[in-house]
């Protein structure tokens, strides 16, 4: 092979590769990014039974470049519904700021089982949607992301607000090229969170009080006497009857949960004492039938003190438990 060849070779692989550096810039190029931030202005509409909730912010963006317009192309993934309106863009000090003010309902997975102890994390998650998260980012604004002091929540307050990004992968490219080879795609969102927790339990009280007076008024059936059975077993009819009643207008008030909430618990306990002192009636019965009436009087009197005083205690037990896990 002569120098010259071999020379000619050299220069062609010199410009095949200052050919592909540029190509290899492109793809390993910088990540862009802008500042993002949420102003909390409300918060309404909680509706357990449909796992939703009510919330109005401002969100802004400051970006190094025109062409960055993240508050155009973001998506709510969780909404339920959305207004936007407002939306304005400006140029300030060498770098462009845009903003827009966002109305919307907002998908949320009510856990009730502490209910009226329960804590909540509600999301507004923003998701871009013109580019891969290795192509732009959010960068949270936490300094300027606040909840308006003028907010005031009916039975409840915010405990703690905060923004953060995060990137979310889809088993799915959407057919972009850009993800050409790849069976994931993953894009940048912005998540907004909410912390909040119950301050009035008086609407707690008011639905547990009809179980509670049910269980005591069946514990009462124990001073009727052996004698008058027939009595003691259409009380218990009724309180339980009121029981099962009330539990459903619990569950009208907080909606229908799939675990076993804190009233479902004090429910099912009135259920089982009722049951287990219409047992103790017919044992008592039973005595008084075969004569042994001071021993039925007995077995009343113990009973109607072991029930008292044992689901008291079973109750402060429940309640307890529930307000410590919150």
């Amino acid at each position: 092979m002569t120098t010259s060849t071999i020379a000619a070779r050299r220069i062609l692989a010199i410009a095949a590769l200052l050919v592909c550096l540029p190509r290899a810039g492109m793809a390993a190029g910088p990540q862009r990014t802008c500042e993002v931030g949420a102003y909390l202005i409300s918060l309404q509409n909680f509706n357990m039974a449909e796992g939703s909730f009510g919330a109005d912010f401002w969100f802004w963006s400051t970006c190094p470049t025109a062409d960055l317009k993240p508050l155009e192309v973001m998506d709510f993934p969780d909404a339920v519904q959305i207004q936007t309106r407002l939306a304005s863009t400006s140029e300030r000090s060498g770098k462009y700021w845009s903003y827009v003010r966002v109305s919307g309902t907002f998908r949320h997975r009510w856990n009730q089982e502490n209910y009226p102890f329960d804590r909540h994390v509600l999301r507004v998650v923003l998701e871009n949607t013109n580019a891969p998260a290795s192509e732009f980012s959010f960068t949270p604004d936490q300094a300027g992301s606040k909840p308006s002091r003028d907010i005031v929540l009916d039975s409840w307050r915010i405990t703690d607000f905060k923004v953060q990004s995060q990137t979310y992968i889809y088993d799915t490219v959407f057919g972009d090229p850009a993800f050409a080879g790849r069976s994931q795609s993953d894009y940048s969102r912005l998540v907004v969170l909410m912390s909040i927790e119950r301050t009035r339990r008086l609407s707690f009280f008011t639905l547990v009080a009809g179980v509670y007076v049910a269980v005591a008024l069946s514990s009462l059936s124990f001073l009727l006497g052996a004698y008058n059975g027939r009595r003691r077993i259409n009380l218990l009819a009724g309180t339980l009857f009121a029981v099962l009643v009330n539990q459903r207008v619990g569950e009208s008030v907080i909606g229908r949960n799939e675990h076993l909430t804190l009233l479902d618990q004090i429910h099912i306990l009135a259920m089982i004492y009722i049951f287990l002192i219409a047992l103790a009636g017919i044992y008592a019965q039973v005595l008084h039938d075969r004569g042994h009436e001071q021993g039925a009087a007995r077995w009343d009197r113990r009973g109607l003190w072991v029930t008292a005083a044992s689901y008291v205690l079973l109750n402060a037990v429940l309640v307890t438990a529930a307000a410590m896990r919150g």
